[in-house]
């Protein structure tokens, strides 16, 4: 099987506007939600997120998410075959009077328009940076790579885990396609 390069998921990464998270709330209980995004690497994302939503009050609880990069729908033939990274991650509230807070929110106005400029001003807005060491992203069936960086932020290889199950899957897909 042929790795995917890095610039494949960088091009991935680039066309999406929205992550899913996940987060955990103060019972312990998986709270999932969309939230748009920016990213400065493949490790580095940022999100502007009211108070009054669930997923930042558990963020602020339980630093601890995971993020999930999905392939558009209406783009695919397969659902079970989509396009998909997957990040765990550590949040970081970012305060308004850092400099990242503002250079940040300067980004996500230009990529998302004027209603930042609006949001900005907002005091129950906070802005996160969500931090992974490394992911896992899946190209389709039997096609899973982890994906790790080194300590210069950058992604240092493309492995795929776990090939037992991986070819399992792969070989049972094949048989149910000649029967």
């Amino acid at each position: 099987m042929t790795k995917p390069n890095l610039q494949t998921l960088l091009q991935f990464q680039h066309q999406l506007h929205g992550l899913t998270l996940s987060t955990i709330d103060r019972e312990g209980l998986p709270h999932c939600s969309f939230t748009p995004f920016i990213a400065t690497d493949l490790f580095t994302y940022f999100i502007f997120v009211s108070q009054l939503a669930t997923h930042t009050a558990n963020l602020q609880h339980h630093p601890q998410t995971s993020i999930l990069l999905l392939e558009a729908e209406a783009t695919v033939t397969n659902l079970y075959a989509r396009k998909r990274f997957t990040l765990s991650c550590m949040a970081k509230l970012i305060d308004r009077d850092e400099p990242m807070w503002s250079n940040t929110l300067d980004q996500f106005e230009e990529y998302f328009g004027s209603i930042l400029h609006v949001l900005r001003l907002l005091p129950d807005f906070q802005l996160f940076r969500l931090q992974a060491e490394q992911g896992l992203w899946v190209t389709g069936f039997g096609k899973a790579f982890k994906v790790n960086k080194n300590p210069f932020q950058k992604p240092t290889s493309i492995e795929q885990p776990q090939e037992n199950s991986n070819n399992d899957h792969r070989t049972n897909l094949d048989r149910q396609r000649v029967t």
